[in-house]
Formats: C-alpha cells, structure tokens, sequence
C-alpha cells in the first residue's frame, strides 16, 4: 500500500481502494478481531455514506458457559445395550455372481 496518495486520489479510486482493504480484512483468526473490522466498517459506512452497514456479523448474545441440568431421574428411563436380548438374523448367501449378466446393481435400460 505504500505509494499511494489517497488524498489526490479520485473517489472511484479511493473506494477501489478501500474495497480492496475490506477484503484483506476478511482474513482474521478471532471472533473479537471479525467484530473489530465489522465496527470499523460501520463507523466508515455510517460517516462516509450515511447509511448503515448491513453486511456486519451478528454478535452471538449467548453465554459459552455450559452448565448441565440433568438429574438423576433423567438417566432412569435408559435401557443399556445387550446384545443378548435382541433375536440374531439368519444367514443369508451371498447371490452368485453371473458374468454375462451386465454390472450387477445397475438397472440395463430397456429398449423399445
């Protein structure tokens, strides 16, 4: 960015520029620094255009605290595994393969 004289510069230049700038900033590795750069474009939207800036994050309001509400009631209706009480499926064999018979799971169109 060094060399450029944004003062001298013509408005459709400068918002090239400025365009350019927003997508650099998309590029952030925290929550806090994404809510920075949606601050600071809604401040220059705000001040340069008068309008707001739409396109912003929404800010998540809720907590990241986890506090379980599970009591001991909640775990009584809970029947464990056993694979002894489920009745076993019988044997299947296997389908003989028939090579002249096409790609097998496939359905061959029929012609008319």
């Amino acid at each position: 960015m060094s060399g450029l004289n944004l003062a001298s510069m013509e408005a459709s230049d400068m918002l090239d520029v400025l365009h350019y700038l927003f997508e650099e900033d998309i590029r952030f590795s925290t929550a806090e620094q994404a809510q920075a750069v949606d601050r600071g474009r809604q401040s220059i939207y705000q001040t340069m255009y008068g309008v707001d800036y739409k396109y912003a994050a929404n800010s998540s309001s809720r907590s990241n605290d986890f506090t379980p509400t599970a009591s001991n009631d909640d775990f009584e209706s809970i029947t464990p595994f056993s694979p002894n009480k489920n009745a076993v499926k019988p044997y299947v064999p296997p389908t003989q393969f028939d090579p002249d018979m096409g790609l097998p799971g496939l359905i061959e169109p029929t012609l008319r």
